[in-house]
């Protein structure tokens, strides 16, 4: 039971990492085609 509890939160922390990448790409992305002044 403790390994797939655990097993579950690895999962889910993967999860949690490829979303904040994708949202990090989308910040970058956004903030260079805002032309610095």
């Amino acid at each position: 039971m403790k390994i797939g509890i655990i097993g579950a939160m690895e999962e889910e922390v993967t999860l949690l990492r490829d979303k904040i990448e994708t949202v990090k790409l989308s910040v970058s992305a956004v903030a260079k085609s805002i032309p610095a002044n």
